[in-house]
């Protein structure tokens, strides 16, 4: 049966996002459907959008299902960390101005509300860890951390 099958798909899913060379491809997934989701953006079909960034929190969702990976690459402040919030605060921050379009503006206000606090996380988390490590690498450091104030910046 299809629920059968959905759950069978949603079982190999989990199981492979504990594999941390597969769980970067479903972060690579969500970056597909988010850039999908741009095109039905930009072609005015805003209810298409609106799925397809529900697909890219879905997989976000379970990547992160892998908390003993999410909490390597959280405590290393690590690029694909970094990478990964970046995502999930631009797709919050689309699918708030998809909903928008289609007068959803309580959603809309709620998804930016969320895409605000993921990217303010990921700031402070990163400025934390930039304070307490002595990095050799600090002009590589710097760089990430305007973009990320960039990035808070458009939302």
């Amino acid at each position: 049966s299809t629920s059968d099958t959905l759950q069978l798909m949603q079982q190999d899913l989990l199981e492979a996002a504990h594999n941390p060379e597969l769980n970067i491809l479903i972060l690579a997934m969500s970056s597909i459907l988010l850039r999908a989701g741009n095109a039905h953006f930009q072609l005015k079909r805003f209810d298409e959008s609106c799925r397809d960034y529900v697909s890219a929190q879905s997989y976000s969702s379970i990547r992160h299902e892998a908390k003993d990976i999410i909490a390597q690459e959280k405590a290393e402040c690590s690029v694909v960390h970094v990478e990964d919030a970046k995502l999930n605060g631009r797709i919050s921050n689309n699918m708030a101005s998809a909903k928008s379009k289609l007068g959803m503006f309580e959603e809309s206000r709620a998804e930016y509300t969320k895409a605000l606090h993921i990217k303010q996380s990921t700031l402070e988390a990163f400025q934390k860890s930039n304070n307490n490590s002595s990095s050799s690498n600090g002009s590589k450091r710097d760089a990430m951390e305007d973009n990320l104030i960039s990035d808070v910046a458009s939302t």
